[in-house]
Formats: structure tokens, C-alpha cells, sequence
């Protein structure tokens, strides 16, 4: 089922309905492929609303892959996500890394994907 972002509110809405859907009451967790499919994939559509036509699955980027990359209109990198199974912790190796912020204005966002 297709669901349109109108609002905040129906966007949370959504996206509460997509987590109880895809994580309560399975132990088990999911692998990386069903987490993109049965999760990421709909959030990025159906929760933020972005155009399908907008995003590239694992564009080569160099020696690395990265799952997602959501570009803008004018074809400029907006953000990239990386897809991991559920249950598994994301943890920094170097507590002084984190925090770590990019400017809008600035390379990362700025270049064509």
C-alpha cells in the first residue's frame, strides 16, 4: 500500500506504524536486505516522502558501495544512508569523532552523485 506524506503528523504516524509492523513481536532480527526492503525502503518513500527517482541504490563510489544516496532535483548529493541488519549496535571507534558535522554548503553535499 502506497501511503502520501500530508503532514507531520501523518508522516509519524506512518512511521510508527511501520516500526510496530516490521519490529514488535519478532525476535529475530532481520537481515540487511529485508531491513532495506520492509524498512528503509518505505520510511525514505513513504514517511520523508522522497521521490524514488531521487535516490540510487549502491551508486559506485569509488572502492565503496554505499546503499543509498538521495540526490536533489539539481542531481546534488543530499544524503546517504547505509543499510545494517536490525539488533546490531552502531558504535564509534573514537569517541572524539563523534559529533562529527558537515556543512550544507559545504564538498560532501555540494558535487554531483
Amino acid at each position: 500500500m502506497v501511503h502520501t506524506v500530508t503532514s507531520i503528523d501523518s508522516a509519524r504516524d506512518r512511521f510508527s506504524d511501520l516500526i510496530a509492523e516490521v519490529l514488535s513481536g519478532d525476535d529475530n532480527p532481520l537481515n540487511e536486505a529485508d531491513t532495506r526492503f520492509r524498512l528503509i525502503d518505505p520510511i525514505l518513500t513513504e514517511v520523508l516522502g522522497w521521490p524514488s527517482g531521487g535516490m540510487s541504490l549502491e551508486p559506485q563510489n569509488g572502492q565503496k558501495r554505499p546503499d543509498y544516496v538521495l540526490r536533489d532535483r539539481n542531481d546534488l548529493c543530499q544524503f546517504v544512508v547505509e543499510a545494517k541488519q536490525t539488533q546490531v549496535k552502531l558504535v564509534l571507534d573514537n569517541p572524539q569523532r563523534r559529533g562529527n558535522k558537515f556543512k550544507v554548503s559545504g564538498a560532501v553535499l555540494n558535487k554531483k552523485c
